[in-house]
């Protein structure tokens, strides 16, 4: 039996490497970005993005740029012209105190623009 290979399992991949090297305990990191540690496994494996809100506050956390969290979607070979502004968007937005909302639609077209190059690829 193949174990499941989730959407965003490079990113999960990712941040688990980050947080462990930081907190060493998912419960410990739960309590530092009050996530539960149910839903921050969830990330962990890749079943699910986070929420830009929870997104922002796991980048602050773990004193990472957005950009270097998202540099995993990049790897999975997506690399067109608008994907990488879309992900400086990200980082310039991030910065700017009171605009985090403008984020959600940043997000949902990078997540567009991965899922149109899997199913090209």
């Amino acid at each position: 039996m193949t174990k499941k290979k989730y959407k965003y399992v490079d990113f999960g991949n990712h941040l688990r490497k980050i947080n462990r090297e930081k907190f060493k305990d998912i419960n410990i990191f739960s309590k530092s970005v009050d996530i539960p540690s149910s839903t921050l496994y969830d990330y962990e494996i890749g079943r699910i993005f986070p929420p830009i809100e929870k997104f922002i506050r796991i980048c602050k956390t773990l004193n990472k740029s957005p950009e270097y969290m998202l540099s995993t979607l990049l790897d999975m070979g997506v690399k067109d012209k608008k994907i990488l502004e879309i992900i400086e968007r990200v980082k310039n937005v991030c910065q700017i105190e009171g605009h985090v909302n403008k984020l959600d639609g940043y997000l949902s077209a990078l997540e567009q623009g991965i899922e149109r190059k899997e199913k090209r690829g």
